[in-house]
């Protein structure tokens, strides 16, 4: 029996030994497999979208995406293009480092420019095409460690332009004697090198935003300040498109009555002088304050001013919509100007948003547990329209009431609701405005139920749309997908709206096409 036993125990021994080197190398041979499935499976993931434009009007859209998995650090990125139709029109490949973000594309005289920013080696990078997908110039703008350190803190805005009449308009930062900077670079075809403009550094923070370019004079807002969210001064800059030496420079606290703040500039079909929009306070006023109202400032092409005019919220707009003498408006509070805008008829468009401060009940729970929270939460409330004749007079304005949306968040300590309203756009919900080719018609978007604070109740977010034809008002509105879609709600021609969904799930895209009420 027992020699059965043995006999038995080295049986299983002998076919052991056999069968696990057998074993041991079908499963090495897996994982090498496996490996090697790795190193070729396609993975498509999306890294942003947009759509196209030449001064102001549509040419198409781009999806720009990682298309491959490449170990070390290089990654193959593609950029597909797509006409007003999404239709396919071309797909434009090439190699560069594993962190790159894409900013804006733009159009102009049949050659198209991308902006992104390189996070490995520090720099913005230009790429520029002519209509065959061709690759025919690249720019780069180095950042020093420190410089790129400073951008990421403050994340100061940049952006790019096409040039009508051939050429691109981009500003990036730039750093003098610890004070942060911009240039505006104007990249043309057949130079090596952009043409620049370095801002001459006043306070520490200098951030700059284009508003346009008219009648060959780039036109700027440069906001100066001592710290990012503090008190700030305003200049008006402008700048000869072709040597883009400055024009002329106007310091918005002196050259005027009021101190100014520009938001926009007015369309002037006839070119002959530049209207700029904006807001104003008291001279040497505190902009962190609430405004006095809303103004405009008329230039001619050598930045003399010809014309101010000063509306007050509690004077001039007091028939179009109450006022109280602090400039709240009865159930809407503070209103934030996003855009002005005319339109062929002589009108002068203003689209505005209510903000206000509420209590934070859940800051009594932090602070209990020692936590600093923000006191009172940001309110951003409805919609105000308002409409102005060809002297900038105030004739009209419409609400159009939406969800109210709450904003608080840890480290807001110091920070008031007005210095977040001039500061942070994003804790608004007005996205962005369309004319159609008649310029007597229009059309503005914004997203409600972007946040929902600390509420339990989950709301799913909606693009809403407000058009203005032929004299008539009408909304629409559209939900957002699921979680795991990264949605994208872009222009299209007017009455019209381009979404792009990309599922993370299924990596899968869609293009549609909506028409709105």
């Amino acid at each position: 029996m027992k020699s059965i036993n043995t006999r038995i125990v080295r049986a299983l021994f002998a076919i052991l030994v056999l069968v696990i080197p057998f074993t041991y190398s079908a499963q090495k041979s897996k994982k090498e497999d496996k490996k090697k499935e790795d190193k070729i499976e396609i993975q498509t993931k999306n890294l942003g979208s947009g759509a196209i434009l030449e001064n102001g009007n549509l040419r198409g859209y781009y999806v720009f995406q990682a298309v491959d998995k490449v170990y070390g650090k290089q990654q193959n990125y593609q950029i597909e293009l797509y006409d007003e139709n999404f239709t396919a029109l071309n797909t434009l490949k090439y190699k560069a480092g594993i962190d790159i973000k894409i900013f804006s594309a733009a159009y102009s005289s049949e050659e198209l420019c991308f902006m992104f920013l390189n996070m490995e080696t520090r720099s913005f990078d230009y790429k520029v095409y002519n209509i065959e997908g061709k690759l025919i110039s690249e720019y780069s703008s180095q950042l020093s460690k420190k410089d790129f350190k400073r951008y990421m803190k403050y994340v100061t805005a940049e952006r790019l332009v096409s040039v009508e009449g051939g050429g691109f308009l981009s500003t990036s930062t730039v750093t003098e004697k610890r004070k942060i900077s911009f240039k505006v670079s104007k990249f043309v075809k057949g130079q090596k090198k952009p043409i620049e403009y370095v801002f001459p550094a006043d306070k520490k923070f200098n951030l700059p935003s284009i508003l346009g370019v008219v009648d060959s004079t780039i036109v700027l807002s440069v906001r100066t300040s001592k710290s990012q969210l503090g008190p700030a001064k305003y200049y008006l800059l402008g700048l000869d498109q072709q040597s883009m030496k400055s024009k002329f420079s106007l310091n918005s606290d002196q050259d005027g009555e009021n101190l100014f703040v520009p938001y926009s500039m007015a369309d002037n079909p006839n070119f002959n002088t530049i209207k700029i929009s904006g807001v104003f306070f008291k001279p040497s006023g505190n902009t962190n304050k609430h405004s006095k109202g809303l103004a405009m400032w008329e230039l001619d092409s050598k930045g003399t001013l010809l014309k101010e005019r000063y509306n007050a919220w509690d004077k001039d707009f007091d028939k179009a919509l109450p006022f109280k003498n602090n400039g709240k408006a009865k159930k809407i509070g503070f209103l934030k100007v996003h855009e002005v805008f005319s339109t062929s008829e002589g009108k002068t468009y203003a689209i505005s948003e209510g903000y206000r401060k509420r209590f934070n009940p859940w800051s009594i729970y932090w602070m209990i547990n020692l936590m600093p929270m923000f006191m009172t939460k940001f309110q951003s409330t409805d919609l105000v329209l308002f409409q102005m004749d060809d002297e900038f007079s105030v004739q009209k304005a419409d609400v159009f009431k939406k969800q109210r949306q709450n904003r608080c968040a840890y480290g807001f300590t110091t920070s008031g609701v007005h210095a977040l309203a001039n500061k942070m756009p994003y804790m608004f919900s007005y996205n962005y405005n369309q004319l159609n080719e008649e310029k007597n018609g229009f059309m503005f978007t914004y997203i409600n139920d972007r946040f929902t604070g600390f509420s339990l109740r989950k709301r799913k977010p909606s693009f809403n749309t407000v058009k203005l034809e032929n004299g008539k008002f009408s909304t629409d509105k559209f939900l957002y997908s699921g979680d795991q879609v990264y949605s994208r709600y872009m222009p299209n021609q007017f009455g019209k709206i381009a979404t792009y969904d990309y599922s993370s799930k299924t990596k899968k895209s869609e293009f549609r096409i909506i028409k709105v009420k």
